[in-house]
């Protein structure tokens, strides 16, 4: 739980040596505090809210600490709403460390992960959305993601919340105006108007939920796991994808023991690349551990390319069948095409043959694996990236339909206000209005320190 009334500070920028480290300072004392420690080069200077000025941190003895820019911004008219400073000093860790230490022996708190865009929050500067949004700005891996975040920052799913959630209201009233009505004085215009509010409102809802496939490998990217036998080519099908060599490459049998884990951007895909133990019985523990463990993998993976040496004489008859891929999507890699004629492979499945030494076939792979996953490089603002939206909209669309069926069934104006006043509340989730403080909690600590 957040204590919102003391002042707070941490650094706003990643910690290690660089150019310019920032400190953030929010909360009542913030102003005082930096009087205290920031001397002005020109000594007539007046800190005025939002002018950068020139000068020095010195500590409790007169000694500079670092030469700085400090900027006040008076509340409201800052992130926090609050009395907010900001120190841009030199990037070295003992500096940085120094000015925070001198600050919280003046009785600045270090704040806790996420504790400013709490206080945004709370003061009303954002919505728990676009909070949301911060942190997914943040770790955005690619183009596509990082608009969808800002779209998301700028309040598009606020929007669509408020917008399903007027809709609903607008609903409400109507039923609530024919509670004291008998039924036969309900006119049918109000009852279609009704049904095709519902029709409207659940069409939207289905979209939006239809985003969230895009929405999560936008966020989270593609994770392929590159799966096979033994001296198949997997590790060299890694290191083409990565452009050098990651994983080491022998004629060695059971090479590869553990798994490497690499990102690339695949197009407009951000995408985790997973090398594994080549499949098959050992006796040696270690190797065991490998191929039981890329076996579990398959589960937690969007895509499985499972690579074969097409150079094999028992090629054609690989059934692929007896790998247990189970439900997830998988690419069979024919691997070595520039040793034998891919004529003559006679293969039961669909394949694609590439040669992971030379680079032949490998932007058909590309193609293949971008066609099991089709995302937009232009995608529309109103996109889900976040799993607990995801639940909210099924949860919305859920007591959509149960009204509808009630107003099908012509249950009493009461239940039916019931599942609208549910699904309102459920939305009121989505910008934060209806959220416990638990949840919320949860949500902003899993910020980095200094958002």
């Amino acid at each position: 739980m957040y204590f919102e009334k003391d002042t707070i500070i941490a650094p706003a920028t990643a910690v290690g040596v660089g150019a310019i480290s920032i400190i953030r300072l929010s909360g009542p004392d913030a102003y005082t505090f930096l009087g205290g420690c920031f001397t002005p080069f020109k000594e007539s200077t007046i800190l005025s809210s939002h002018h950068l000025t020139y000068g020095s941190i010195v500590d409790v003895e007169g000694n500079v600490l670092d030469q700085v820019m400090a900027v006040y911004m008076r509340a409201p008219a800052s992130f926090t709403c609050e009395d907010v400073v900001e120190v841009h000093c030199h990037a070295n860790p003992y500096i940085v460390k120094h000015i925070l230490n001198h600050f919280t022996s003046m009785g600045a708190r270090l704040a806790d992960p996420g504790e400013f865009s709490y206080r945004a929050f709370m003061n009303g500067r954002i919505d728990l959305s676009e909070a949301e949004a911060i942190a997914e700005l943040i770790e955005a891996g690619s183009d596509t993601s990082t608009r969808i975040a800002l779209q998301h920052l700028k309040g598009s799913m606020s929007a669509m919340a408020h917008e399903l959630r007027d809709q609903l209201f607008q609903m409400l009233v109507l039923v609530e105006a024919y509670l004291d009505f008998p039924e036969d004085e309900v006119e049918n215009v109000h009852i279609n108007m009704l049904n095709h509010s519902v029709d409207e409102i659940l069409k939207k809802v289905q979209a939006l939920l239809y985003t969230f496939h895009t929405g999560k490998v936008m966020r989270d990217g593609l994770s392929i796991l590159i799966l096979g036998k033994p001296n198949v080519g997997k590790s060299s099908l890694l290191n083409y994808f990565l452009g050098h060599d990651r994983a080491i490459v022998t004629e060695i049998p059971g090479t590869t023991r553990d798994f490497i884990e690499e990102h690339i951007t695949l197009g407009h895909l951000p995408v985790k690349l997973v090398d594994t133990a080549g499949l098959r019985d050992s006796t040696d523990i270690v190797e065991q551990t490998g191929v039981k463990q890329a076996l579990d993998k398959i589960k937690d993976v969007d895509l499985v390319l499972y690579v074969v040496d097409g150079t094999q004489p028992d090629i054609p008859n690989f059934d692929l069948d007896e790998v247990p891929l189970e439900s997830t999507p998988y690419i069979l890699v024919v691997n070595k095409c520039d040793k034998f004629d891919t004529n003559t492979l006679g293969l039961s499945h669909e394949y694609v043959c590439v040669s992971a030494v030379t680079g032949d076939g490998m932007e058909l792979l590309k193609d293949a694996i971008k066609a099991k996953f089709t995302v937009p490089e232009s995608v529309d603002s109103s996109v889900i990236t976040e799993q607990r939206h995801y639940d909210i909209f099924v949860q919305v669309k859920d007591e959509v339909y149960a009204f509808k069926a009630g107003l099908q069934q012509q249950l009493p104006g009461e239940f039916l206000a019931c599942h609208l006043r549910d699904a309102m509340s459920s939305l009121g989730r989505i910008t934060g209005e209806t959220v416990p403080e638990d949840i919320l909690n949860h949500i902003f600590t899993k910020f980095c320190v200094g958002k």
